[in-house]
């Protein structure tokens, strides 16, 4: 019986889900990053059954020990990509919160373009009011003047056509 092992597929396809299982078991009896190591026994004797059990066990013991090697490394990976993930988010969560200022500070300003540009606006319909009615006002003397020149004007003629009193 050979002792080496048939690597991971051979040993898969043969031990299928309970070798999963057992590296499932085994990785979670030792600490993370540790790799998992199973010592050799000795045997001095033994009946053949025994032996061919023996090298069944190593040969298990070979796949409990690739796939919690993989499984460690998976797990480092997803680790990693969680750092990553984490790094974005936190990158991400600071250019939201410098925006978030951002837009409070030009509503603190748009809110006061508002109040002033109503102020404004305020001032102007005033101006345009009380420009109006001092138009109204001159045109009303511009008329009233031009009433009063004619009027002096038709009696400044009537006043040579007429006879001159004796005195």
């Amino acid at each position: 019986v050979s002792t080496q092992s048939t690597g991971s597929s051979g040993i898969n396809a043969e031990y299928g889900a309970s070798a999963k299982l057992c590296s499932c078991f085994v990785s979670r009896l030792t600490p993370p990053g540790t790799p998992f190591t199973f010592k050799p026994l000795i045997v001095i004797s033994g009946t053949p059954d025994f032996l061919t059990r023996f090298i069944s066990m190593t040969q298990q013991a070979a796949v409990l020990q690739t796939c919690n090697n993989e499984l460690v490394k998976c797990i480092e990976d997803l680790c990693n990509k969680r750092d990553a993930l984490q790094r974005e988010i936190t990158t991400e969560e600071d250019e939201k919160s410098k925006l978030q200022n951002d837009i409070r500070m030009l509503s603190e300003r748009l809110a006061k373009i508002n109040e002033s540009l109503a102020k404004k606006i305020t001032a102007r319909n005033e101006y345009d009011k009380t420009i109006s009615e001092t138009e109204n006002a001159y045109m009303k003397i511009l008329e009233s003047s031009q009433n009063l020149l004619t009027v002096l004007k038709r009696e400044s003629s009537s006043i040579k056509s007429s006879p001159k009193p004796d005195l």
